[in-house]
């Protein structure tokens, strides 16, 4: 394969698979490209299939423990996974780098050796209204990802609101639209309730709990958590005996329609 058409994706989970890395790494195999997707197994769920190919995807799986819990705890783990990566890449030929997230950009960033190479930031999220984010040093961090990619990808508007103008321009917009061929048509099952469920990882402790909060309150509507993520086993633990309904790990592609069968609201 020729090294222009090579592409390495860094993920920091496991790849369940992710949906939105499983959707762009598709079609970029589609258009001739070659991905493999470099990913971080935290818990030993994929002790074998540390590699395997899906639908021509590539996915290399890294071991290395790390326990839920603040950044702190994870600090020396994902310091791990930074001199996996390095090692693994080091004498391979590629031309793109593409970065899932803030911490699968820092990744990027401390393993890009040589010149002439693209890399892209794929945001997933909205950084700058995380709770960790409301801080100086964060900013400027975050502010030098931006400029040291040569693309950025954004879901939604609001995460590029208050970028630098020069910078807009290496944006590509890229929203999470659901897969026509799963979702059209799809028929819903009636509830009485009204559904509002979140889908994805569960990370943002303050809004999923605000979520859960309100869902408490309302005998009309019933919330459902799907997902795993940093704050699983605390929201797990608080609302467990309650109405919320907290699913947790889901296959992304071969569950998705029967949760959106049975969702009315997205979160």
């Amino acid at each position: 394969m020729n090294s222009s058409k090579k592409i390495y994706m860094i993920l920091t989970n496991g790849f369940d698979p992710d949906v939105r890395v499983y959707k762009e790494a598709k079609y970029l195999t589609n258009e001739g490209f070659e991905v493999e997707i470099i990913c971080w197994d935290r818990k030993g769920d994929y002790l074998d299939r540390q590699e395997e190919k899906v639908e021509n995807i590539k996915i290399k799986r890294f071991y290395i423990p790390s326990k839920p819990g603040s950044g702190m705890k994870q600090l020396i783990p994902f310091i791990k996974f930074i001199n996996f990566v390095r090692k693994y890449l080091k004498g391979k030929n590629y031309s793109y780098l593409h970065c899932h997230d803030f911490d699968g950009m820092t990744v990027g960033l401390f393993t890009k050796r040589k010149k002439g190479k693209t890399i892209i930031f794929d945001m997933h999220e909205i950084y700058k209204n995380y709770s960790y984010a409301k801080n100086h040093v964060f900013d400027l961090i975050f502010n030098k990802y931006l400029k040291n990619s040569n693309y950025i990808i954004y879901v939604n508007n609001e995460q590029i609101k208050d970028m630098d103008s020069n910078l807009k321009e290496k944006t590509v917009f890229l929203p999470n639209y659901p897969e026509e061929t799963i979702y059209v048509p799809i028929t819903k099952h009636d509830n009485k309730k009204v559904r509002v469920n979140y889908i994805g990882s569960l990370r943002d402790y303050e809004s999923l709990d605000t979520l859960s909060k309100i869902g408490l309150e309302h005998d009309d509507i019933e919330v459902g958590l799907y997902g795993t993520g940093i704050c699983f086993d605390k929201l797990n633990k608080k609302y467990c005996d309650t109405s919320i309904k907290i699913y947790g790990k889901y296959n992304g592609i071969k569950d998705s329609g029967k949760i959106y069968r049975n969702t009315d609201i997205l979160y």
